[in-house]
């Protein structure tokens, strides 16, 4: 993954983008080429959260309501908000990050575009429901170590950033890796 904006597929030119547009019966539906667990849903038919009104007291409890009944969150992981923004007096963006036991998913944000009357009118992000783990094999100084030996030159600074659950694409599948975070100047 090289962090470039991805080319998206659409329902027309990929078998999965298709799938994802029946599934959620929605008009249009497009994945990600790079990142296969990247998704745009426009419009989806289960996408409608009731009669209830929506406004910033309940706008994050329906948007959690729509993830958790279309299994869009991985079990075991639990989604932190990120942001929630009232748009041109019209439309509620709200984005969430997953997470599991607090430590964040990298690159698996999902966001949700809702109406005052309750409508998801547009979904994007990481729909992956595959099962993270969270066991971290070896401990931050051994994961710096590591990094150190794969760095030609003089290591300037250095500053720890975490620990995170890494997805890999790979050609048979996705799966995720704990890892340690480092950002290292040369």
């Amino acid at each position: 993954y090289d962090y470039k904006m991805s080319s998206y597929s659409n329902s027309r030119q990929s078998a999965s983008a298709r799938t994802y547009k029946t599934l959620f019966e929605a008009s249009y539906a497009a994945i990600s080429q790079q990142v296969p667990t990247q998704i745009i849903i426009v419009s989806p038919k289960s996408g409608v959260l009731g009669s209830r009104a929506i406004g910033p007291e309940n706008v994050e409890a329906a948007a959690l309501d729509f993830l958790r009944t279309n299994s869009l969150i991985p079990s075991g992981s639990a989604p932190t908000l990120v942001s929630r923004k009232f748009a041109m007096d019209r439309v509620w963006f709200v984005k969430f990050r997953k997470e599991v036991d607090g430590v964040p998913i990298l690159d698996a944000g999902i966001g949700l575009a809702i109406s005052p009357r309750g409508k998801v009118n547009l979904l994007w992000g990481d729909i992956s429901d595959l099962a993270v783990p969270m066991s971290f094999d070896i401990t931050e100084q051994a994961a710096f170590e590591a990094a150190q030996r794969g760095i030609a030159g003089t290591i300037t600074g250095w500053e720890y950033l975490g620990r995170a659950i890494l997805p890999l694409h790979l050609d048979g599948g996705a799966e995720y890796r704990a890892v340690h975070r480092f950002m290292i100047g040369t």
